[in-house]
């Protein structure tokens, strides 16, 4: 029986524009992943987004992060975050000075003319890997439109019966820590979550894997398994004016290990500690 290793890597917030403290956090953070990368081989690693600091518009930090992630002795799939194609409108449950840039079409051609597609499939022997572009779900662009179409018409046929991992910035919104509340800043908008949920159920993902909150959290819902990847370089700081996420702040990154239809997960945490950062 073959067996396959993934990296999930998630967060690791690349560049200057935050200052010296978090770029050095963050340059040591990936020198661990590096190594690891190296030493290790995996067979793929995916980067559930935020590749950049905070501003999907500075172009330095977007360079930089490039610069790091194509040095990866490995496969490397991406999809985009929040601070690399912009924000939803609404997010509940977050402090009104960490609202973000909103997405645009612009901002998702822009990171596409650097990475490629935002939303994508690959195949892995008996498995199929998907990954989604959260931020433009509930955002009416024709970006959101196209993603749609491409999951219904070609993504989800594609599966075929074989075991689905479904890769995303953001979870699908039935988390332990919003008990109903609507458009969590944790989670893709409620509504489009629900009709992403509707389509994935019918193919019986093993896993949607996100990061975004920067804690590692594996929890099921109804039928489906959630997991997020703690952040590469550090926690996000707890304030009393935000909701704060459940899980294991460490940062590092998830080793998955897919071996005929299961999956087995470790936490990775770097021996060195790493400064926690916004």
């Amino acid at each position: 029986m073959t067996s396959r290793t993934l990296f999930h890597v998630s967060d690791p917030h690349l560049g200057h524009s935050g200052g010296d403290q978090r770029a050095h956090a963050a340059e040591t953070a990936w020198a661990h992943l590096h190594a690891s990368v190296a030493r290790e081989r995996p067979d793929l690693v995916i980067i559930t987004g935020d590749l950049v600091v905070d501003d999907p518009d500075d172009p330095t930090d977007r360079a930089l992060a490039h610069a790091r992630i194509t040095t990866l002795d490995a496969p490397v799939l991406v999809v985009p975050g929040n601070h690399d194609v912009g924000d939803h409108a609404h997010r509940a449950g977050l402090p009104a000075d960490w609202h973000g840039t909103l997405v645009s079409e612009a901002r998702v051609l822009t990171w596409e003319a650097q990475w490629g597609p935002s939303f994508w499939l690959r195949e892995l022997d008996g498995w199929v890997l998907l990954g989604i572009n959260a931020q433009i779900l509930g955002s009416g662009l024709p970006a959101e439109q196209r993603q749609w179409e491409w999951l219904e018409r070609e993504a989800l046929p594609a599966v075929a019966g074989r075991s689905l991992l479904v890769f995303s910035h953001e979870s699908l919104d039935a988390r332990p820590e919003t008990d109903g509340e609507s458009d969590s800043w944790m989670a893709i908008p409620s509504a489009a979550s629900a009709r992403l949920e509707a389509l994935l159920a019918p193919h019986r993902p093993v896993a949607v894997c996100a990061g975004h909150t920067h804690r590692h959290l594996d929890w099921r819902v109804s039928d489906i398994r959630g997991i997020t990847a703690p952040s590469l370089t550090g926690a996000i700081p707890e304030r009393s004016d935000m909701t704060a996420a459940l899980g294991d702040q460490r940062p590092g990154w998830l080793r998955y290990t897919l071996e005929g239809s299961s999956l087995d997960i470790v936490h990775v945490v770097p021996e060195r500690a790493l400064a926690s950062t916004e």
